[in-house]
């Protein structure tokens, strides 16, 4: 029995090394831009969700980046992402960014959709938000018609990557 599990974890650590050295490969690093733009919005306005491109400075990047209500009242983006590269039973990012990066994306995103009511009980009127609650409720009208009208297909968002995060 003790074999089987020395043969067992041999061929696991192999296939490990074999992902990690296939990431290493194939994974992007993007060189810290200037700016970035953020265009070509997909958005599911009943979910508060959807998909954008990108370019960074102006390079632009082959693959979609997803984003989506967090239950905060934000809007949270996530990388493109390796599904289960070589048969691992994890997703890892397709891509590395600075945290610079990072922020400027987020920003350009918290200028492009305004807050909702985020997921919670409402301590003033006792009225619960859950992932189910319709955005109508959660959104004036006004505020989502605006939303609607800002995110055209035409529209693109730059922001300066070397900008100070203004607090909340």
């Amino acid at each position: 029995m003790e074999l089987v599990d020395e043969t067992l974890r041999e061929e696991e650590r192999q296939h490990l090394e074999a992902v990690w050295a296939w990431l290493d490969e194939n994974t992007v690093t993007v060189p810290e831009p200037n700016t970035v733009t953020l265009y070509d919005f997909r958005v599911d306005w009943s979910s508060w969700s959807g998909s954008f491109r990108i370019k960074f400075d102006d390079v632009l990047h082959e693959d979609r980046f997803q984003f989506s209500d967090n239950g905060t009242g934000k809007v949270r983006f996530s990388l493109p992402m390796f599904v289960s590269p070589l048969g691992a039973p994890a997703s890892y990012p397709a891509l590395e960014i600075s945290k610079r990066t990072r922020e400027a994306i987020q920003r350009a995103l918290d200028t492009t959709f305004p807050k909702i009511t985020p997921h919670g009980r409402n301590r003033k009127t006792g009225i619960e938000t859950t992932v189910s609650t319709p955005i109508t409720d959660r959104l004036t009208s006004d505020e989502l018609t605006k939303a609607k009208n800002l995110v055209s297909s035409q529209f693109s968002i730059t922001q300066n990557c070397n900008s100070a995060i203004k607090p909340a």
